[in-house]
């Protein structure tokens, strides 16, 4: 007969093992002797790639857009380079008004700008996003 049971117990219609019943425990098996695992390779990072000759020594940039779609990072750009060629945009260093795109072997990053400095790449980004009225993240290499 099953027995109530609690949110958390299992119900069963058939009877309980008495501990004689009980499948024997089996030893434990030993391990082979076997080598142990090849260890990791330390292979560095693939690097982005970019798609134009820009100094880009610095280790941070500000990011506008990541795509999936390579045509899709492409579009923002010509758009960004657009908008960064108007009157408005002369208030920004000249590095952080010439888009490029950088691939990670994943997503398509649309960066501006290539700087040493983690706090120079913030005032770019803040910059970027006053004149382009649009977010901007920082983006490390």
């Amino acid at each position: 007969m099953a027995r109530a049971a609690g949110p958390n117990t299992a119900v069963s219609s058939e009877p309980a093992l008495a501990p004689a019943d009980k499948p024997a425990d089996k030893p434990a098996d030993k391990p082979a002797d076997t080598p142990a695992a090849p260890a990791v390779s330390q292979t560095p990072p693939v690097r982005a790639k970019s798609d134009t000759p820009a100094d880009t020594t610095g280790k941070w940039s500000v990011q506008l857009g990541a795509f999936a779609v390579q045509a899709n990072a492409e579009a923002l750009r010509d758009e960004l380079t657009s908008l960064l060629a108007k009157q408005e945009a002369d208030v920004l260093p000249a590095d952080s008004r010439t888009p490029r795109i950088e691939f990670d072997g994943h997503l398509h990053h649309v960066l501006v700008g290539a700087f040493d400095a983690r706090s120079e790449a913030q005032r770019n980004a803040r910059a970027l996003q006053r004149v382009l009225s649009r977010d901007a993240a920082l983006y490390r290499r």
